[in-house]
């Protein structure tokens, strides 16, 4: 599992770095909390740099990979209010991946 989730991690990264020079760097000090496999897709809850009115904070995202098109699909910004973030239905409770 440690090597497909480093597998997976530098796919995700690799795709965030595709927007822009400084998402490239930043992307790199994503830090992973929850992964799991749903309907062959790879939901991520990871907590990425952002740079807002000149200051680096963490936001948590919700990202969904595909593995077979090797393409980030979704990303959901947890980090604001509910209003901005609602889910057709709640996320079910999940394991943290151990080291």
């Amino acid at each position: 599992m440690t090597q497909r989730f480093d597998e997976i991690i530098r796919a995700v990264r690799r795709e965030l770095s595709r927007t822009s020079s400084l998402m490239s760097m930043l992307s790199e000090l994503m830090i992973v909390s929850e992964m799991w496999e749903e309907n062959g897709k790879i939901n991520i809850i990871a907590w990425i740099p952002d740079i807002e009115k000149g200051v680096l904070k963490y936001r948590k995202k919700h990202i969904i990979y595909d593995p077979a098109s090797k393409r980030i699909q979704c990303i959901k910004d947890l980090s604001r209010s509910s209003e901005e973030t609602t889910h057709a239905r709640p996320l079910p409770r999940y394991e943290t991946l151990g080291t």
